[in-house]
């Protein structure tokens, strides 16, 4: 179910192992979210064309407009002789900040919003738009929103800059379009018109407290920093859930399943709908959940497990000192900010054989940055140990704010902070 990454993935590594495979999508055209979620000027979509035409080729058989719980259900599945589902339905039903006002015309989810743009509608979003959210989908509707026609657009997100979920080259493109982003503000409010569509949207201020579960810094409100800003159009990119389809969920409203990405035995699911990650995480969870199926209705898979297979040279650590340097990314942009939103064409080239070759050689100094443990090694009050390989850990009672490691460390990824403390 679903022809999305996760899939599309699945059903190919079925289909390798001699399984017949039918695809169902609920929508008009293949490809789930990578067509309707990421703008045609981010991915060239015929990319997505020649992966499923190779599928059919293959023999997988592709029905759209076929969605799981209204037209067909696992009972009526298991009837029609299907020996397993993988539902990779996505994470489709985009969440609201659930603020008073939030019912104005002029409010998108911000999946929606991508939809609409790529169906070809036009909504009449006016001259100011507010994106709410950090990560992808946010920026991708700031700079579909300019491509619409708006004059100002402003993300607002509720942590720094260090914190957005969205890649810093990402964020580089959108800004070089004009997209203007709003760091440690939250909403508290829409205020409508007295037709009922948006007029402006209230938000406070915010710094940020300890960590909370997801190891970031939580944001703190900021008693009484509250101002407001005009606008025509709000769009909601803060989080998205799947669509309810009848099977389980756990506390967080994605589908619950064990560490197989089984639900029931003949129900698998993977990619969004389990957990709202990337693309290459939701092509792995396809992988997977093929690799037990097979091992459940086979007993003997033809499939490999996926492991993670890690086989590091002498060469590959003693790339990775300090005074080491193996260049900057290559530039594929062939257009510059202003002349980019003029259409809604790619604008990334590709790399050439040669090029990718090069790209995947060069070291990207992962870890901790360096992997010099040359912060535990000066620090004179042994307030650092290593956790676990490329993981420092600075134990707060025995340091004593000294500014050695965080002057020293090659890649700046110390950071200190005052709590406003006289000692």
């Amino acid at each position: 179910m679903g022809s999305g990454p996760a899939g599309i993935s699945c059903a190919w590594y079925l289909k390798k192992a001699g399984y017949d495979v039918t695809v169902f999508e609920k929508e008009q055209y293949l490809g789930g979210m990578l067509r309707y979620a990421i703008p045609d000027f981010r991915m060239d979509k015929s990319v997505i064309d020649a992966e499923i035409a190779l599928l059919s080729a293959m023999g997988v058989e592709f029905k759209t407009g076929v969605a799981f719980g209204r037209d067909i259900t696992a009972d009526s599945l298991k009837k029609d002789g299907f020996s397993a589902v993988f539902l990779g339905v996505g994470a489709q039903d985009g969440r609201l900040p659930g603020i008073p006002g939030e019912d104005a015309e002029g409010v998108y989810n911000a999946l929606d919003f991508l939809k609409k743009y790529y169906d070809g509608e036009k909504p009449n979003i006016g001259e100011r738009v507010v994106v709410l959210g950090g990560g992808f989908t946010a920026v991708d509707a700031a700079r579909s929103a300019l491509r619409l026609g708006a004059k100002e657009v402003y993300i607002a997100y509720r942590r720094t800059r260090d914190e957005m979920p969205a890649t810093g080259d990402e964020i580089r493109e959108a800004e070089e379009e004009g997209v203007k982003i709003m760091y440690l503000v939250a909403p508290t409010a829409i205020e409508k018109t007295p037709s009922g569509a948006v007029k402006s949207i209230t938000l406070t201020t915010q710094v940020l407290d300890a960590a909370d579960s997801s190891g970031r810094r939580a944001p703190a409100r900021v008693k009484d920093a509250v101002f407001s800003i005009n606008c025509d159009t709000v769009i909601s990119a803060i989080g998205q859930k799947p669509v309810s389809c009848g099977v389980k969920l756990n506390k967080y409203g994605m589908i619950d399943v064990d560490e197989n990405l089984s639900v029931d035995g003949f129900i698998y699911s993977g990619g969004d709908a389990v957990n709202v990650n990337n693309i290459i995480s939701a092509i792995a969870d396809g992988r997977r959940a093929a690799y037990n199926i097979d091992k459940a209705l086979s007993g003997n898979p033809v499939l490999e497990p996926v492991e993670v297979k890690n086989n590091v040279s002498a060469d590959t650590v003693l790339r990775r000192n300090p005074y080491f340097t193996d260049g900057g990314a290559l530039e594929l942009n062939t257009e510059n900010g202003p002349s980019r939103i003029k259409n809604n064409k790619p604008f990334r080239r590709v790399f050439t054989e040669a090029e990718a070759v090069l790209e995947a050689s060069r070291c990207l100094k992962c870890g901790c940055g360096e992997g010099c443990q040359l912060c535990k090694t000066i620090c004179t009050d042994f307030a650092i140990d290593i956790e676990k390989p490329d993981t420092v850990l600075i134990n707060k009672e025995k340091c004593v704010a000294c500014g050695m490691c965080f002057n020293r460390c090659p890649n700046k990824n110390i950071e200190m902070i005052s709590y406003g403390v006289k000692v």
